[in-house]
């Protein structure tokens, strides 16, 4: 099936638009959206945005007021070599649902940070924009069309899977349901194959969902598959978490069998996304622990520990909450990891006062790592 979408490039086409159309119109058939918001932007200057750079430069002048991005660094590997036709950059955000975006009793952060026309939309674009990505895989994407055109002026193209029962439509007001989004470069990758799924335990239906989503690199002629996902949250939820892990894993096992007539082993696999969960729960062992995949960690470190993703204050403690529960999964034995965006472990601003910030528009760090093809 693969092969045969590759040759008919209009056929994959055809397939992931009316595949992402689709899965829209069933997330959106199943509620009536309340007091729903339309966008104001009328992207007029879209069309002065050639690449990456002017558009960056086009969003920071909309936050000229604001203090500059929370600074970090990337920190390259000493045995990567220089980079390559090999090398391809990606990038694993959950970038904070507009209508989840609200006060959370912080008295040290100004309410603007919390204005989505005004500063969180230029705040977003800029995080997707300035690390010149080759792919970008986003959750919470209640905002997916009105980012979308942006990202699409710059050379991207995009899938996105909302969820079915999003939380979101329960939020007055709201601009439709939220979910996963992959935006991918079409000058480094092409389309094979894509599948937007949802979690089903035991045929109970969730409102988390997931993408598949497999490309060809055009550089090397080398295949990879990636998922993009958004786990149960709840600290509580650990068991479920673990189950719905299984069950894509198990998605995703028949999908390469079905892509790949003589095993997978060696075929490069990437999973990312916002899991909800530390790495002591089960769900992260049956990752790390599969025998047919071999995933490792890009986000854990020679000491062995795990820095915190999601630094936050919440209603119902004082106390700064910092997990690490945002994860790039890979296969060692078919990529390798060559360069990694640092997370600010020490920034004093970032653990007094937590996220979103006047420096950064999302509750959650991104991740951002550079991988080249064995």
């Amino acid at each position: 099936m693969a092969d045969s979408l590759v040759r008919n490039p209009l056929k994959t086409i055809a397939l992931l638009t009316t595949g992402a159309f689709f899965g829209y119109a069933i997330a959106k058939s199943r509620f009536t959206c309340r007091n729903q918001q339309k966008t104001s932007h009328s992207f007029k200057d879209i069309n002065r945005t050639i690449d990456y750079l002017s558009l960056l430069k086009y969003v920071q002048s909309k936050l000229k007021k604001y203090p500059p991005c929370l600074e970090r660094k990337f920190v390259r590997l000493t045995d990567s070599g220089e980079a390559d036709i090999n090398e391809f950059r990606i990038l694993q955000w959950n970038i904070l649902a507009r209508a989840l975006c609200y006060p959370e009793n912080n008295p040290n952060m100004p309410k603007e940070i919390y204005e989505w026309s005004t500063y969180r939309l230029w705040r977003t674009l800029e995080e997707l924009v300035r690390h010149n990505c080759d792919i970008l895989c986003i959750e919470e994407a209640d905002v997916y069309e009105e980012i979308k055109p942006y990202l699409h002026s710059i050379g991207y193209t995009s899938i996105f899977c909302p969820k079915f029962f999003s939380p979101c439509l329960e939020m007055v007001p709201n601009v439709g349901p939220d979910g996963c989004a992959i935006f991918y470069k079409l000058s480094i990758f092409e389309p094979v194959n894509m599948s937007c799924e949802k979690i089903a335990i035991n045929s109970e239906m969730n409102s988390q969902i997931f993408i598949i989503l497999q490309l060809r690199h055009k550089p090397t002629n080398k295949m990879i598959t990636l998922v993009c996902l958004h786990l149960k949250s709840k600290e509580s939820y650990h068991e479920k978490r673990e189950a719905q892990i299984s069950e894509v894993m198990k998605s995703l096992k028949s999908h390469l069998n079905g892509s790949f007539e003589d095993g997978y082993q060696k075929h490069p696999v990437m999973i990312l996304g916002d899991f909800n969960g530390e790495p002591f729960e089960k769900f992260y062992d049956l990752i790390r622990n599969d025998r047919d995949l071999v995933l490792s960690d890009a986000y854990t470190f020679f000491d062995g520990l795990k820095h915190p993703t999601t630094i936050k204050m919440r209603k119902t403690t004082d106390n700064m909450i910092k997990r690490a529960i945002d994860y790039i999964f890979y296969t060692p034995n078919a990529l390798k990891l060559t360069e990694y965006l640092e997370l600010p472990i020490d920034n004093h601003d970032l653990n007094k006062n937590g996220l979103p910030s006047l420096n950064y528009s999302s509750d959650h760090l991104s991740l951002v790592a550079n991988f080249k093809f064995i």
